[in-house]
């Protein structure tokens, strides 16, 4: 089967291809069985779709604040996190923007000592390595995304790879009960989701839509088609030209920004980058989107604090997710970006600087 090659990637003996990277965290907290009262720990700054396959596994979540170097959970405060609430039992440690959570290994240490299971979400660092290691090979079980836009993309799928053979046979009855892929079925689910999103979203109401739209589910939560499967073999076939190109573009960006003092580079030299990420400083995000949207390239101010949008802080400040939320912006390094433009886009953030 052609997920035990891609589980042997990344030092894993198995694995499970599912309808997307929300199903596969659904699958896995599922597959644990958990306790209702029972948490997870995620960082603030996430895709709202972790946060929904929390949610759709019916469990809560505490927010963890984040390292405004390089957008990653904060491990001190994680660990501390633990420590305090035995409630938790899951963490899920992403490897934002494709930037490595650096200490990914003392946190799988510390989580395995502490009997709290340790996910690792790759959804945006498919490439990437951490002391020559690949990202998605530290943990007791990894994630993965094929989706929209993601590094390795085919706008469909995801994945969950482990090493424990039961677990993936759990797993496989916890797919095997969700709906089949319905491409019409759940367009228009997701249609409707972001119509609802866009609304629920601007009054911070989202742990209202989880809880009252059964319909989200459906957007999110169904089987892989196994169609895709070649196309996703043909994906991994030319990855490494792929990570060659968005580290090439990704160095572009760098050189010409790193001298300036009104930004702090957040996309770690080396990585493979799902996106290349900056912050800004005072009051410019907007200025600096908007010259570069005008001029036609893409930008994103992507993630916002999903524990403003979840209620989950508990009155908790979580400065640093905050502050990254409010000043971080996202440049395109993918195949629709060459480097002629990748100049073009640098000279002109630095003119509108």
């Amino acid at each position: 089967m052609w997920e035990s090659t891609l589980a042997k990637k990344f030092d894993k003996e198995s694995g499970l291809l599912t309808g997307s990277g929300t199903a596969a965290i659904y699958a896995v907290l599922k597959a644990f069985n958990f306790n209702k009262d029972d948490v997870v720990l995620i960082p603030a700054i996430c895709c709202y779709s972790v946060v929904f396959g929390v949610k759709f596994a019916g469990l809560g979540i505490e927010f963890c604040d984040i390292d405004t170097m390089d957008g990653n959970m904060d491990v001190a405060e994680a660990k501390k996190r633990i420590i305090e609430n035995p409630k938790i039992k899951a963490v899920i440690a992403i490897h934002l923007y494709g930037n490595p959570l650096r200490e990914i290994e003392p946190l799988a240490e510390f989580s395995k000592a502490h009997h709290v299971l340790l996910i690792e979400d790759v959804a945006q660092a498919i490439g990437t390595y951490y002391n020559n290691k690949r990202c998605g090979s530290f943990s007791d079980v990894s994630i993965f995304s094929f989706g929209y836009s993601k590094i390795i993309t085919i706008n469909h799928g995801g994945a969950v790879l482990t090493n424990d053979r039961h677990l993936l046979k759990q797993l496989n009855e916890i797919n095997y009960d969700l709906p089949v892929f319905d491409e019409a079925r759940i367009k228009m689910n997701r249609e409707v989701f972001r119509e609802r999103y866009s609304s629920e979203a601007s009054q911070k109401k989202l742990n209202e839509l989880i809880a009252t739209e059964e319909l989200i589910k459906n957007a999110f939560l169904f089987q892989f088609n196994n169609q895709f499967i070649d196309r996703l073999m043909n994906e991994f076939s030319g990855e490494e030209s792929n990570y060659h190109h968005r580290r090439e573009i990704a160095e572009i960006y760098f050189n010409s920004w790193r001298g300036a003092e009104q930004i702090q580079i957040i996309t770690q030299p080396g990585s493979v980058p799902w996106r290349f990420t900056l912050l800004t400083k005072g009051e410019n995000r907007e200025k600096i989107s908007g010259s570069i949207r005008n001029a036609g390239f893409p930008v994103s101010s992507w993630y916002p604090d999903q524990s403003a949008y979840f209620n989950e802080t508990k009155g908790q400040s979580l400065q640093s997710a905050r502050l990254f939320s409010e000043h971080v912006l996202n440049f395109w390094v993918d195949a629709k970006m060459d480097s002629r433009s990748a100049h073009e886009l640098s000279e002109l953030l630095l003119k509108t600087l």
